[in-house]
């Protein structure tokens, strides 16, 4: 194995420290992207070393957290991800905070796509691709699920035609004057009946009037229970690097799926539980509204426990029961049928939010356009009030936004910690395992040289006994000689004796 002599090292590291880049906005961040950039640098030239072949992957994916955080000092992002399995309301929910119907509704875990939500001078979107490495990995994530319907709506759209056009192909990025046009361009990269959704990573929107920070984003996330687990893997990873955290669970249900999505949310935001709020959704769906308090003590039970949030009063104040679908209908009634709205006035009779004579007031009301009176409004606002999403817009602006800077440093130092321990984790598990290494080598030393001294010895031995036949070959034809040399003798005086008879 090759190695550096002292000065190698040192130009190494001067020439890598000419390619790093300057953080601007701050120094200590700045300082944290030069030591994890270099690191990266460092195990990039240990991957040319022979003994770290096996290795290489565990680097790799390092050296691609490294990058990470580095683009994240570069290009500060605050982001407060919202996740949840698919048909949890995620949708429905981002389309009431952003006041557009630009997140798919109609989301299935084979055509889930991360979406990005930003503020933009102008309307804009921004479409990434897959490359052929990620592609691959999600192609092998579905055949080894034997993701049926992943699989046979790909082969029916004959996708494989178009593949090779959009994979690791360039990021597109249109802008628009209307939002309509917006929305039918989203529909083209996102909807399953198009061939090139498939290929597409992410889509960012921006928005000239969603009323966010520049460097807040709100995103909408894969469901955790993706039929790909590469596509489950990129919404970990979001959780991991979130400033703020917002699941989707519905609240109709108990069930494993939607305590494994808390979990695994608290597993990954150990260090951010005060920005992290469960929306228990759709509980328009549930019969009263004491079928929702029986359903959140139940919750509660679980999340006040030591792995989620570890405290009652905090588990009570950020457990929110909401209904997206009530709020959407108050916010665009001018764009939906009336039977919707009148199908809204029965179902807020039956959870105890108006009474038995102000529904039919309102019905009146509706049957006679009477749509601006008093009443409707006193009405809407108690859907409103029921609905929640305001509530959680107070939220993201008064906690989630509060000190934004200031929680993304803290964050950023968070992450940081957490990656340089990884590296020094690394660093010292493989030099451990270099000394394991020479040890052995050592020893081996010591066996081969005992087996030489053995072997020389054995070979003395040998030797000797060879000298030792040699003497007692030697004597052995001696003696044979002797022997038969007085054999001779006796068979000449036979032959003399036989030659000496007189035959008469």
């Amino acid at each position: 194995m090759k190695s550096f002599s002292q000065g190698s090292f040192e130009k190494f590291l001067s020439e890598k420290r000419n390619k790093l880049m300057d953080v601007s906005w701050n120094q200590t961040v700045d300082t944290y992207s030069k030591n994890s950039e270099m690191s990266k640098y460092i195990l990039e030239n240990l991957m040319e070393e022979d003994y770290f072949n096996s290795h290489k992957e565990n680097f790799s994916q390092i050296q691609k957290e490294i990058s990470k955080f580095a683009a994240g000092c570069q290009n500060p992002e605050y982001q407060i991800a919202i996740v949840g399995a698919i048909k949890a309301g995620k949708s429905t929910l981002i389309n009431s905070l952003i006041g557009y119907n630009l997140a798919s509704v109609d989301v299935t875990p084979e055509t889930a796509t991360l979406t990005r939500f930003k503020y933009s001078k102008k309307n804009t979107l921004k479409v990434k691709f897959y490359n052929e490495q990620e592609w691959g990995s999600i192609w092998k994530d579905a055949n080894d699920k034997d993701a049926q319907v992943f699989l046979e709506e790909y082969r029916n759209l004959n996708s494989e035609s178009v593949k090779s056009e959009y994979l690791s192909r360039e990021e597109v990025i249109s802008t628009y004057e209307d939002i309509d046009s917006l929305k039918d361009d989203i529909k083209k990269w996102t909807s399953s009946k198009k061939k090139e959704h498939y290929f597409v990573k992410e889509i960012e929107i921006g928005l000239s009037d969603l009323k966010l920070p520049e460097q807040v984003c709100l995103v909408d996330t894969p469901g955790l229970n993706d039929v790909v687990a590469y596509r489950s893997n990129i919404t970990l990873d979001y959780i991991d690097n979130a400033n703020a955290i917002i699941v989707c669970v519905n609240a109709k249900t108990l069930r494993n799926e939607e305590f494994l999505t808390i979990a695994r949310v608290f597993s990954k935001a150990k260090y951010k539980k005060d920005k992290v709020y469960i929306l228990g959704t759709q509980i328009d769906t549930m019969n009263s509204m004491d079928d929702w308090e029986k359903q959140r003590t139940e919750w509660l039970k679980y999340l006040r426990a030591k792995e989620c949030y570890a405290d009652a009063d905090t588990a009570r104040k950020q457990l929110i029961g909401i209904s997206a679908y009530s709020h959407s209908i108050i916010e665009n009634r001018d764009k939906i049928n009336i039977d919707a709205y009148e199908d809204l006035v029965g179902d807020m009779k039956k959870k105890g939010i108006i009474t038995r004579d102000e529904k039919r007031s309102l019905e009146d009301l509706l049957a006679d356009g009477h749509l601006e009176s008093s009443e409707i409004k006193e009405f809407e606002n108690k859907v409103l009030e029921f609905s929640k999403v305001n509530y959680v817009k107070g939220i993201i602006e008064g906690n989630l936004l509060s000190n934004y800077n200031e929680v993304q440093l803290k964050d950023l130092e968070s992450r940081y910690t957490t990656l340089r321990s990884r590296v020094n984790s690394v660093a010292k598990d493989h030099i451990k395992a270099i000394n394991n290494h020479l040890k052995e080598l050592e020893m081996n030393d010591d066996e081969i040289e005992k087996a030489k001294m053995e072997k020389e010895e054995n070979l003395k031995k040998l030797r000797g006994s060879i000298k030792d036949m040699n003497y007692r070959v030697h004597e052995v034809k001696q003696s044979f000689n002797s022997d038969f040399s007085e054999l001779k003798n006796g068979f000449e005086e036979l032959k003399r004796g036989i030659n000496s008879i007189k035959i008469k």
